[in-house]
């Protein structure tokens, strides 16, 4: 059991890793910018994807220009005169330029001809700005306040609310103008490149991370309500309580993790509240984690490293209140600083612990991914990067949220186990009670074993029974046509016969007379034994009505063959609708035509590779009830325009099987024996028992199955 629990959890732990995996994939980087210029005519967006414009843009520092004044300014430019390129993503300061509060991008994009409704997905652009694509303005967030005074940069509108646009492009290329205004966030330009795409590929992309987002929220979220639920129940843990505050306000964070996940929440929530949440929630995380794991690891963890923690992060979290995002957002340094030296510390003394606690492998496998992931997304906010991707820190959150939660569950789990031992008593007098029913066991073993005794004599009765009709079914197989018989009279041929039981009532029967060929497949009244028996019976009579009567078109031999059923049944089976299913052909080498006449059973042939299918009569040969003008159709082809001929009985049509249990049916088995009619006559046999097979999976086969391919050619 307890390695049962193990691999529950890590199996918990890994589906994190599994979401984390699923977060949507990055659009593609193969190409890059060059020189202001982003030549994707070649790329297929249906097949290859999305694609992000990385690479070298052209900068115009410390001015915003709209798509105008570039165009005056690229006429005045010496060919002399160099462009100044950043590369994207990035900073401003990652470009050369520390000091300064606005810029504007360039980007020309050579789109491919065959593309569709496009999409632009703009991502992170650090902190307000304006987007022209071909010369119109088609977004201005935040930057509409310095129509008036463009120097006045701190009368814009910061947003980082996420925006995508959708449009038609009317020709080849694509001119992209990006104005960027920043009035004092440590970061300033595109910190994350725009991407193009096609439409449902930008929308799909979004709806992807917001389901995987709303996850992580609601896992949260769960385990806040499940472990209130524990400390309502069992208040002298108050690790859960610690846990349960842990765990609200990583929820509250996962929120302000992703830009399009709290403006689908909140639509108007400002860029100044979103960021105070994203920050004060980071620096809250470590003291109320250290309150929980001094009350999971008491013994261990000091109350001073508790206090520290707690000074530490009230102390970067309170002043977010009253300062301005210029100024706290450059904290994050010093809090990666103190993260890494937590980390070290619970490390420590984890190992001081020893990892034979298994309390202990679960924490520190949760805690390296938490670390991990954290770290991953602070360097991410300073510019540095572990990984592509940033935001992930929800995921390792999740993992170490699993493990912390299985700690407490078996700390309460040991509790219980304690209270256990107090109904001792109890379970004393259920082991009396269980010698009484032990005596009762033993009588009812009594009986048991009476019982056995019979089984065992209705087994061997049974056995003898199979024997019998294993050789009742040899001497019935030994009355079909013999292969070698059949090599002679057909050029090719093949068979897939498949009693349900040892013995069935379908049969196949050949015959030679005055240089005809006879072949009837029949599918007679009755499965097992009975069956057999009247198959056996019915093959007697075509061969007396063929070799000694000496019919020979097929409509007649069934009305002859319906008589003389009539005549052996009519005392035995007069209230009982008896028959026998059957399609009987008649080739005569000498004229090149093939006869046939039928019974339910219908003769699907090929002229020309086209298919073609005669339908046999709907009154089965030998039924009671038929009228006295019973007439057999009978149909005639031409051996230079026949290829192939298939006939089979109901048991192959009429197999359940599929996902949704229905059946085989005649459509299927006719683009079957379209798509493989061509080839050789075993391989034909193999691979409709292979489809048989694989459409009747772990079903019962319901009926006997008999199917007959022939061959011909002139």
């Amino acid at each position: 059991m307890k390695h049962i629990r193990g691999v529950t959890l890590y199996s918990l732990i890994a589906s994190m890793l599994v979401l984390a995996g699923c977060a949507p994939p990055g659009p593609s980087t193969v190409l890059d910018a060059r020189k202001g210029r982003f030549d994707v005519h070649k790329w297929r967006f249906a097949s290859e994807g999305q694609l992000s414009l990385d690479g070298q843009w052209e900068f115009y520092p410390d001015t915003l220009l709209a798509p105008q004044a570039l165009a005056a300014l690229a006429a005045k430019r010496s060919s002399k005169s160099p462009h100044v390129y950043a590369s994207v993503p990035g900073t401003f300061t990652d470009a050369g330029f520390k000091n300064i509060g606005k810029a504007t991008y360039r980007l020309h994009v050579q789109l491919p001809r065959e593309r569709g409704q496009l999409g632009l997905s703009l991502g992170y652009v650090y902190v307000a700005y304006r987007l022209y694509l071909n010369g119109a303005l088609l977004i201005d967030n935040g930057l509409d306040t310095l129509a008036k005074n463009p120097e006045a940069l701190n009368a814009i509108k910061p947003s980082l609310k996420p925006r995508k646009i959708f449009f038609n492009a009317a020709s080849d290329s694509l001119d992209v103008v990006l104005q960027v205004a920043n009035d004092g966030y440590y970061r300033a330009g595109i910190i994350k490149a725009p991407v193009l795409g096609l439409t449902h590929q930008i929308e799909a992309s979004d709806e992807t991370s917001l389901a995987l987002n709303l996850i992580s929220f609601g896992a949260l979220l769960i385990m806040v309500v499940y472990h209130l639920i524990l400390y309502y129940y069992h208040p002298r843990d108050t690790a859960s309580l610690y846990f349960t505050l842990l765990c609200g306000i990583v929820a509250l964070r996962t929120l302000c993790t992703d830009q399009e996940f709290i403006y689908n929440f909140i639509p108007s929530i400002s860029f100044e509240l979103k960021t105070k949440l994203f920050y004060i929630t980071q620096y809250l995380i470590l003291p109320v984690y250290f309150l929980n794991f001094r009350f999971l690891f008491p013994r261990h963890t000091h109350w001073g490293l508790v206090v520290f923690n707690m000074l530490a992060g009230l102390g970067f979290a309170v002043p977010i209140l009253f300062l301005g995002y210029e100024i706290y957002t450059r904290s994050v340094a010093f809090y990666i600083g103190i993260l890494a030296v937590d980390i070290a510390i619970i490390l420590v003394i984890l190992w001081r612990i020893g990892l034979k606690s298994r309390d202990v492998r679960v924490l520190v496998t949760g805690l390296l991914l938490l670390s991990f992931f954290v770290l991953n997304d602070a360097l991410h906010n300073i510019g540095y990067r572990l990984t592509e991707r940033a935001d992930l820190a929800q995921f390792g959150m999740l993992s170490f949220f699993v493990a912390n939660s299985f700690v407490i569950a078996r700390r309460i789990a040991a509790a219980l186990t304690r209270a256990e031992d107090i109904n001792q008593n109890l379970e004393n007098k259920v082991l009396a009670r269980t010698e009484e029913i032990s005596l009762k066991n033993d009588e009812l073993r009594a009986a048991t074993e009476a019982v056995k005794l019979q089984s065992e004599a209705l087994a061997q009765e049974s056995q003898k029974t199979t024997e019998s009709i294993e050789v009742a079914g040899r001497i019935h197989r030994a009355t079909l046509p013999r292969p070698s018989f059949l090599s002679r009279v057909l050029p090719e041929y093949f068979v897939m016969y498949e009693p349900r039981d040892i013995v069935g009532g379908d049969f196949y029967w050949a015959y030679e007379y005055e240089g005809r060929v006879f072949l009837a497949v029949a599918d007679a009244t009755g499965e097992g034994v009975p069956g057999a028996f009247y198959s056996m019976i019915t093959e007697t009579l075509l061969t007396n009505i063929v070799g000694y009567e000496h019919k020979s078109r097929p409509d007649e031999i069934l009305l002859r063959l319906h008589t003389e059923l009539l005549e052996v049944f009519k005392a035995e089976f007069s209230d009982r609708d008896e028959g026998v299913d059957i399609g009987l052909l008649v080739f005569d080498p000498a004229t090149d035509v093939i006869q046939y006449a039928g019974a339910y059973i219908n003769l699907v042939y090929f002229q020309h590779g086209e298919l073609g299918e005669f339908k046999g009569d709907r009154t089965s040969v030998g039924w009671q009830k038929a009228g006295k003008d019973l007439k057999y159709a009978a149909f005639n082809l031409k051996l230079s325009d026949t290829q192939q001929l298939f006939m089979c009985t109901d048991g192959l049509t009429d197999q359940l099987g599929g996902e949704k249990q229905h059946k085989f049916g005649h459509p299927r088995l006719k683009r079957l024996l379209q798509a493989t009619h061509q080839l050789p006559m075993e391989e034909q046999r193999n691979t409709l028992q292979k489809e048989f097979s694989a459409w009747r999976g772990d079903l019962r086969q319901q009926d006997d199955v008999l199917a007959f391919g022939i061959r011909f050619s002139k």
